[in-house]
């Protein structure tokens, strides 16, 4: 989850498209206040703008001067998948083996242009519940990770939890050769590990 972003709060949006007209059309349809939009001119200035903002909602057109939508939508999935980004193609194809390639690149939904105004906004507000679903499923099972870990009396770290910070240790020290000492090694969670440790 993006920690500058709620729900109920201004959504990021990226708007990809080489023309000046459309950016424009976007931006009046996503003239609400609950959503925030970044404009970029082709494919690379997109990726630059989603690296440093990452936004939640990405609309894209299909062709552009350096590369596509769709080579976007394959980066944009290849290189942030630690949280969702809904991502629709604006596109003046309406072939459907067309279709099929954006949404297998990673799109989630596409929009033929000239698009109705009404549509992309509505379109736009499924992308918004996805994104929230999406949050939702995120922290419950940030939660759920952190209480498999965590003693319910105590509160403190569990046996699992040390079982896998000495799992990641002594793989580290492993890799780089280093020494690693542990103080009253007999504790039940590392007798497992003793046979990599170097006396």
């Amino acid at each position: 989850m993006r920690n500058d972003e709620i729900f109920g709060e201004q959504i990021k949006v990226l708007v990809a498209d080489d023309s000046a007209v459309y950016r424009k059309l976007v931006e009046q349809t996503l003239s609400e206040s609950q959503y925030a939009v970044m404009f970029a001119k082709s494919g690379r200035e997109a990726m630059d703008i989603f690296a440093k903002h990452r936004p939640s909602l990405v609309i894209t057109d299909w062709m552009m001067p350096d590369f596509s939508g769709i080579e976007l939508c394959e980066n944009i999935r290849q290189q942030f998948q630690e949280s969702y980004t809904y991502i629709i193609i604006l596109t003046g194809m309406s072939h459907k083996s067309e279709v099929v390639k954006g949404l297998k690149s990673g799109a989630d939904d596409y929009l033929t242009k000239p698009f109705d105004q009404e549509e992309l906004l509505a379109r736009a507000g499924v992308g918004g519940r996805v994104i929230e679903l999406h949050r939702q499923i995120e922290a419950k099972n940030r939660l759920l990770e952190q209480l498999a870990l965590t003693d319910a009396l105590t509160d403190l770290p569990n046996r699992r939890a040390i079982e896998e910070w000495a799992t990641r240790q002594l793989s580290g020290a492993a890799r780089y050769g280093f020494e690693f000492w542990i103080v009253g090694s007999g504790f039940g969670p590392l007798q497992k590990h003793q046979r990599h440790l170097r006396t």
